[in-house]
């Protein structure tokens, strides 16, 4: 076989491999599409406890940039589910706002940033790290502000939902009084109601790929013994 064709049988077991790996992400989509949803449709996290001396705990901002590209549209229709309950029997509250409007409402104020979540840590109980950011400011409660872009407050489990939209947003979690001492579990879910064609369309491409490689490969094989 000429070196030509030994080139191509190359090429085409990339090309090959890259069908596997799409057929792989294809189908891990769809594997968690049908085990992995609640009962709402959302992929949600397991619950995790989370005790701070501070007066909040916030999540890093992030900036969500939908553009005006068409392929991008389906980001609209993406929807996040925040759940929390107060572990001592107190209100407890989770917000959505604007990053400018958390840096005004938190300045002064010891608060607590989460830095890293590990769900997969190997004793099994998920691990956070924090970043603290001291004050001696105390906050307006946060049912008593009303920047909030999405919120929900109360005794018991409370639940957040909220579609994404551009922006730069963080979420807080709270005593719903603004007091000190945050002992409280949450999870946190996303529902993507394209997940299944996305995780089809990656399995049937992979799919393809193989199948149009291997008969490549075998009629470059084939030629070459001619």
């Amino acid at each position: 076989m000429s070196r030509g064709k030994i080139f191509l049988v190359a090429a085409y077991a990339l090309v090959f491999l890259i069908g596997v790996g799409l057929i792989i992400g294809g189908g891990s989509i769809l594997w968690a599409n049908i085990f992995m949803e609640d009962a709402e449709g959302f992929y949600t996290t397991k619950k995790v406890d989370v005790n701070r001396d501070s007066y909040a705990i916030t999540s890093e901002p992030a900036e969500i940039d939908i553009g005006h590209i068409w392929i991008l549209d389906w980001l609209r229709s993406v929807e996040v589910k925040i759940a929390a309950e107060n572990n001592k029997d107190k209100g407890v509250f989770v917000g959505i706002a604007e990053e400018k409007d958390l840096k005004s409402y938190f300045s002064g104020v010891d608060h607590d940033r989460v830095e890293e979540l590990d769900l997969h840590h190997p004793v099994g109980t998920p691990e956070v790290e924090y970043e603290n950011f001291p004050g001696s400011a105390s906050p307006k409660a946060p049912t008593d502000v009303g920047f909030w872009t999405a919120s929900a407050s109360g005794s018991g489990e409370q639940v957040l939902r909220w579609s994404l939209e551009e922006g730069t947003f963080g979420t807080v979690l709270m005593n719903a009084d603004g007091s000190k001492g945050i002992d409280i579990r949450a999870s946190i879910g996303a529902r993507v109601p394209i997940a299944s064609g996305i995780g089809l369309g990656l399995a049937i491409a992979g799919l393809a790929l193989i199948l149009i490689t291997l008969l490549l490969t075998y009629f470059t094989i084939s030629r070459s013994r001619l």
